[in-house]
């Protein structure tokens, strides 16, 4: 219960700025990077104001399956802000996954900033998230 009083207290101190990462839910910023021989299923989530970082291991590439850039409603306290919208659903299903491929389709690697600029805005005045499931897939190299 103290948890984020303490964070808080402590980013005000350094004088950073650690409000997402306060009311987030622990969420990663670290690069995804899988063995060499898996083609898992990854599932992130990254609160607004964050990087999307996504690393395959060499002779595989980025291949998503499924993302939104939005709400989904059963996710209250997911990247919660203090003005309390959080229970407000928005799809932005089809253009996320269109700005995922067209930027990172086939890549060994992708760097993206998560936010409204990059995705859309498909809910004004709503804190929103990336939901992104991918996975890495052994390269083909097609011959002539």
């Amino acid at each position: 219960m103290m948890r984020p009083f303490i964070l808080l207290f402590i980013c005000l101190f350094l004088r950073i700025n650690c409000f997402t990462l306060a009311l987030s839910d622990n969420i990663t910023k670290s690069p995804s990077i899988i063995p060499d021989d898996s083609e898992n299923e990854i599932n992130k989530y990254l609160c607004q104001g964050e990087t999307l970082n996504i690393t395959c291991p060499n002779n595989f590439v980025i291949m998503f399956d499924d993302a939104n850039f939005g709400r989904r409603r059963s996710d209250r306290e997911r990247c919660r802000h203090w003005l309390g919208r959080e229970n407000t659903h928005c799809d932005n299903h089809k253009k996320t996954l269109k700005v995922l491929n067209d930027k990172c389709h086939e890549q060994q690697q992708c760097f993206l900033p998560v936010n409204k600029d990059m995705f859309g805005n498909p809910c004004f005045g709503v804190i929103k998230y990336l939901y992104v499931k991918y996975h890495c897939n052994r390269k083909v190299y097609h011959g002539m």
